[in-house]
């Protein structure tokens, strides 16, 4: 005999089919088919057995609400009696993660447990795995879980690897204090994820769209009350911080700005730092933003932006470089680095000093870190000296692990130089003036040092060219 299906108060959609009833309401004896659990067996039973009145099911056929995708199993000893509804219902392998559907997160259902006694839940289990909205070789989660008579589920994660967090190319660990909880809204699951934990950027691999973002790592990125949603604008965060190395391309960072932003198109990692240039020598400050896009409940990386560095450095206390540098990476020549314009000064005595227009570069190609600055300021109206000469300019240059290879266009015999990497080169100095001799002759002059490592003098020498016309 079978019963019509059914509902029990407080589980909506949950829907139960007896089979095999027994109608027992004898007061003499039970039927030999019925199991009592022992947690029916401590409160509810009657101390003669026999009194016992009600319906009981051997087989019963419990279908899980829609959000579980209408998955079925089978379940047995179906108790029904003035006290309410009984039963311990259990089952593996319910429902596989292709088939599961979190308002567009995968989700499996492994192991499935619900005990009621007298039609109140007593205990409840879920366990499987929940895929967050990522894209990569390691996105899901393994999750245990219970549910409560109000239709809310709590899941506690346990990850069992790093994850691939697709949305700034990261590989992150997960503290086990992370959570998620699912709320069953119109008949589908809305999920919340909670987590606390690290991640570190630049490391992810095998990933064909993520390109650009191996230029910024940072070892360890904390964050607390990461918050995932399936509502824009999806991805929020309580705080953020980080320890470890950091750096931009291969040039260190000090970090002094984090921020999480999102809207319902995307979101953005804002980066404010400190960044170190030319063996340390100089120092200047940028700001990199990491983009995302949000697409079919999945995160995607955009790309990276870097505002220009503006370098504000002091040599020796005497010369100063001022500007604004622009971001360049994987130059066949150059590889990563920072070009620009700059302002090059130079202190004469305590109070004076000059100051001129240089191309200035900052970079690293394979283990080379060089940078030069190299420029030339034009007096044309000359600047009296010892008669008939006059001095028509002034300028100069500093590098450091280039080779100077021609010259620029605009530029002379000893000044303006186009440079190159080498790793051969240590430190160089130049400086550099045009002269004119009673308006006929025009000439160049030039003191040029270069140095080894530890400021060893390697050479010195005066260069003079003067063609007579």
């Amino acid at each position: 005999m079978s019963l019509p299906s059914f509902e029990i108060k407080g589980l909506k959609g949950y829907v139960f089919d007896a089979n095999d009833v027994v109608f027992d309401f004898s007061s003499i004896r039970n039927s030999r088919d019925i199991h009592f659990p022992k947690e029916y067996e401590q409160g509810f039973l009657p101390d003669e057995r026999t009194l016992w009145r009600g319906v009981y099911a051997k087989s019963v056929s419990v279908t899980l609400p829609k959000a579980f995708s209408n998955a079925r199993f089978s379940a047995e000893n179906l108790l029904i009696d003035d006290n309410g509804i009984t039963g311990i219902f259990a089952a593996d392998n319910v429902l596989q993660l292709d088939k599961g559907s979190a308002s567009g997160w995968k989700f499996s259902v492994d192991r499935f447990e619900l005990q009621l006694v007298a039609s109140e839940l007593v205990s409840s289990e879920l366990k499987g795995r929940l895929g967050l909205p990522f894209k990569g070789e390691t996105t899901t989660l393994a999750y245990e879980g219970f549910m409560q008579m109000n239709d809310r589920y709590t899941l506690v994660v346990r990850p069992d690897s790093s994850l691939n967090f697709s949305i700034f190319n990261a590989e992150a660990q997960l503290d086990p204090s992370s959570y998620v909880k699912l709320d069953l809204i119109d008949d589908k699951f809305v999920p919340e994820a909670v987590l606390h934990g690290r991640m570190a950027l630049g490391k992810t691999e095998g990933l064909d769209d993520l390109k650009g973002s191996e230029s910024v790592k940072l070892a360890s990125l904390k964050f607390r009350n990461l918050r995932l949603t399936t509502k824009a604008p999806y991805i929020s965060v309580e705080a953020l911080g980080y320890e470890g190395e950091a750096k931009l391309g291969d040039f260190p960072l000090s970090i002094h700005q984090l921020e999480l932003g999102a809207n319902e198109r995307g979101a953005h990692l804002t980066l404010g730092a400190g960044l170190s240039l030319g063996k340390n020598l100089f120092s200047g400050k940028t700001t990199i933003t990491l983009r995302a896009a949000y697409h079919d409940n999945v995160w995607y990386y955009e790309g990276m932006d870097v505002s220009e560095i503006a370098l504000d450095a002091k040599i020796a206390g005497k010369i100063g470089l001022v500007g604004k540098l622009n971001w360049h990476r994987d130059d066949t020549i150059y590889g990563n680095g920072f070009t620009g314009d700059l302002l090059l000064s130079l202190g004469l005595g305590k109070t004076n000093h000059v100051s001129w227009k240089v191309r200035a570069g900052f970079g690293r190609k394979d283990s080379n870190s060089y940078w030069y600055a190299d420029g030339l300021g034009t007096f044309p109206q000359g600047i009296p000296l010892v008669a008939p000469m006059t001095l028509n300019g002034i300028g100069g240059a500093l590098t450091y692990g280039v080779r100077a290879e021609g010259q620029s266009a605009e530029g002379g015999k000893f000044r303006s130089a186009q440079y190159v990497p080498d790793e051969s080169k240590g430190l160089g100095f130049k400086a550099s003036t045009l002269f004119e001799i009673s308006k006929t002759a025009q000439g160049e002059a030039a003191l040029e040092m270069n140095f080894f490592s530890f400021w060893r003098l390697k050479y010195g020498r005066f260069l003079w060219l003067c063609p007579i016309p």
